[in-house]
């Protein structure tokens, strides 16, 4: 019997075996399987999937879910308790996990992860960056990239990078604002001087798309358009040589080395 989003946050299948996701479609199959409808989408070093879910409007509501054994028979799935949490992502080495949620307002918070049973006290980033809505971000190395948006006219909307060392966070830096039609949003740090990240239109859709900037003497230059990948957002390390995005409701897989000769 296939098994609808409205039950998930009550399954439990099986036993609890990490392993590691090999292939987009693996993660593909288990997102149809179970009706998961990504908003964003992680994974973990040990192949564990982090998924901010579409919001359910049968159950008014959007869900962290975190998924082990993709790939395999022995798949667990649980829901964390977390409210509205529109947003989330592991950071590249796995040490930690991000996650928004909305209460009374929204926040997005930190915190140091060693797995399901070893998640440590929240990290509140919306009050050490001054920003409420963060959105789309990633944490490497370091560095925490996201988008925000303050108000429709605001010049502060756009993607901001700030250090975080596990007990603070630096002012953040814009480095692309909002404007020319253009919102770009979702950062990924390919290295220290490349950046892949999206754009959707402010008008019209003409230039969705996956967007690239390198850094050259410390400024980063304005993003110019990969036109033949779809448009997509969420990026994510799978590995060293891979990330992963959505486009269409289903991940994507990119070659790194080939992102980077563009």
């Amino acid at each position: 019997m296939k098994l609808t989003f409205a039950t998930l946050f009550l399954l439990l299948v099986l036993f609890h075996v990490p392993i590691k996701a090999q292939t987009e479609g693996e993660i593909n199959a288990f997102l149809q399987e179970y009706d998961i409808s990504p908003q964003t989408i992680s994974i973990h070093p040990d192949g564990a999937l982090l998924i901010s879910s579409s919001y359910n409007r049968e159950l008014k509501n959007n869900f962290l879910i975190h998924a082990t054994g993709i790939g395999s028979e022995s798949i667990q799935i649980d829901t964390l308790d977390v409210n509205r949490p529109t947003r989330s992502a592991f950071s590249k080495d796995g040490n930690y996990i991000l996650y928004n949620e909305i209460e009374e307002t929204q926040k997005t918070v930190v915190r140091s992860y060693g797995g399901l049973k070893n998640i440590g006290p929240e990290f509140n980033l919306t009050q050490e960056t001054g920003f409420d809505a963060m959105y789309y971000y990633s944490l490497q190395d370091s560095i925490f990239a996201f988008y925000t948006y303050v108000t429709e006219e605001s010049p502060q909307n756009g993607v901001y990078i700030s250090l975080f060392d596990g007990a603070g966070a630096s002012k953040p830096e814009q480095l692309f604002q909002n404007g020319n039609n253009r919102v770009f949003f979702s950062p990924l740090l390919l290295n220290e001087s490349t950046m892949i990240l999206a754009a959707h239109g402010q008008e019209d859709n003409s230039t969705n798309g996956v967007y690239i900037s390198r850094k050259d003497e410390g400024v980063w230059a304005y993003p110019k358009q990969l036109v033949d990948i779809p448009y997509g957002y969420s990026f994510d390390w799978v590995d060293d040589e891979t990330i992963m995005y959505i486009t269409s409701g289903q991940v994507n897989f990119l070659d790194v080395s080939e992102l980077e000769r563009m």
